[in-house]
């Protein structure tokens, strides 16, 4: 039986990063033994992870959560006008699902913040929804009050991809490339570890 259990909690990214994660971890078990169970958002956005979280909580039974989302939330709706979660629904929606953890598991709860786009790249690849780095920021602002107002520890993984989105996002100017893949994994594992040493 494992010594702890850690709950990843995350969109299409998260789902790219998880083997890695589990890896790093592997290679540790010699000190701690550590079950990485996770859940991928089907749509990925704050609301879907507000209306789950309690459940989660109760199925996996975490001695850590490491969660994110956002990438979702800015999402533009050009014809409508949109974005899927506005900034202030996203500032509480993070706000109630981050106090419930923390109620729960006190110092074990890790938000990691929304990566940026490679603009051109993702502008040429003709997705049907917006994204912009301007408001990717705007709301890894409002996260990072959210979390300092709770006393969360913060993985800022805007800053591990952003140093350059060059090599570390895929052609679709979105998702991770290997390496970018490899650096999300290598930065989650060290958030979560560092929690214990």
């Amino acid at each position: 039986m494992a010594d702890k259990r850690v709950l990843i909690i995350g969109d299409f990214i998260a789902a790219s990063y998880l083997d890695e994660v589990r890896d790093d971890f592997a290679r540790r078990a010699d000190q701690i033994e550590v079950e990485v169970v996770d859940h991928i958002l089907e749509r990925g956005d704050s609301e879907e992870l507000l209306q789950c979280i309690d459940s989660l909580l109760e199925r996996h039974d975490p001695d850590v959560v490491h969660f994110n989302t956002g990438l979702a939330d800015v999402a533009y709706h050009p014809d409508e006008g949109y974005h899927t979660v506005s900034l202030g629904q996203y500032e509480s929606n993070l706000q109630d699902v981050t106090e419930l953890l923390v109620s729960r598991l006190g110092n074990g709860v890790v938000f990691a913040t929304t990566t940026y786009t490679h603009e051109p790249r993702y502008t040429a690849h003709g997705h049907e929804l917006e994204r912009n780095n301007r408001d990717i920021e705007e709301y890894n602002i409002a996260a990072r009050e959210v979390m300092l107002s709770e006393d969360v520890l913060i993985n800022h993984l805007d800053y591990v991809i952003s140093e350059d989105d060059g090599e570390m996002l895929a052609e679709d100017g979105m998702s991770l490339s290997d390496a970018g893949q490899s650096a999300a994994a290598r930065s989650v594992f060290e958030s979560i570890w560092g929690i214990w040493h």
